[in-house]
């Protein structure tokens, strides 16, 4: 992005593109903090749902400024080191720049051959803290639920979960917590087979509100691979969280994947996607 867009208000990315691409449609921006793009997504899927368009362009642009990293930093959640979620001795995130956009159009009539299908998709607000998510993961809890509500899938369907999992202390935490409940028997105990759970920031950096979009690109091209990507970084799983991570990036059955992904402000938002032709 050139320095003149930037110093423009945010939606001025959202006009710019759609003057660029020639689009006469909707254009318009969610703002919602780490949990935008993953919203715009569910939004998009929506629309075209409900009829009201034929193809949406969705996605999203982070770019650093001094006043988020000094932010960030003034409440010691940047780590010194590269960011290696849901590990014991995590430190903290470590901010990236990064701009991810994919095409969405029903699967009727789509005009090209699809990568994979937005099967479902989960909103909720914590309504909890400005800054810190619910200890207990409340709100991306029910995010999941009603993603998979949404897909018309159970927990015994998903093979894969691309998290959010900044490495920062809280947030894996409470989103660890969240997807170790989900995914438990009718008696609440662990299921022994569950999904292997994985982050991808140590690679790539936490994008912020570009994220999703960014995490959502690698969940389709792990479906197209059926490869699960590993947890970069992680050498000692935290024992209070008590996820399945995966030793190494390895081949694997995929037909369904749940990305999470959780903002500031308790905004928290759940994808289902699916291989192409699974549904």
């Amino acid at each position: 992005l050139s320095v003149a867009l930037r110093s423009q208000s945010l939606g001025s990315v959202t006009a710019a593109l759609a003057e660029l691409l020639g689009f006469r449609g909707r254009a318009f921006l969610t703002s919602s903090a780490c949990a935008a793009s993953t919203q715009g997504l569910a939004l998009a899927a929506q629309w075209l749902a409900q009829g009201k368009v034929k193809r949406v362009l969705v996605g999203g642009a982070e770019v650093l400024c001094n006043l988020t990293l000094e932010g960030f930093r003034s409440m010691q959640l940047v780590s010194p080191l590269n960011s290696t979620p849901f590990d014991v001795n995590r430190k903290g995130i470590n901010l990236s720049e990064a701009a991810a956009f994919v095409c969405l159009e029903p699967e009727a009539t789509a005009t090209a051959k699809p990568l994979a299908h937005l099967s479902g998709f989960g909103l909720s607000t914590d309504g909890y803290h400005m800054t810190a998510p619910h200890p207990e993961g409340r709100g991306i809890f029910e995010a999941m639920q009603a993603a998979l509500k949404s897909a018309g899938l159970s927990t015994q369907d998903i093979s894969w979960v691309h998290a959010h999992g900044t490495g920062s202390r809280h947030n894996d935490q409470a989103e660890g917590s969240a997807i170790a409940r989900l995914f438990t028997d009718g008696a609440g105990r662990a299921i022994i087979d569950g999904p292997w759970t994985s982050s991808t920031k140590w690679v790539h950096g936490h994008a912020l509100g570009a994220s999703g979009a960014l995490e959502t690109t690698l969940c389709v091209h792990a479906l197209l691979q059926q490869t699960i990507l590993k947890t970069t970084g992680l050498k000692d799983p935290d024992p209070a969280i008590g996820l399945r991570h995966p030793t190494a990036s390895a081949p694997a059955r995929l037909r369904h994947i749940l990305k999470t992904t959780l903002g500031f402000g308790g905004s928290n938002a759940a994808l289902v996607l699916s291989q192409a032709g699974a549904r």
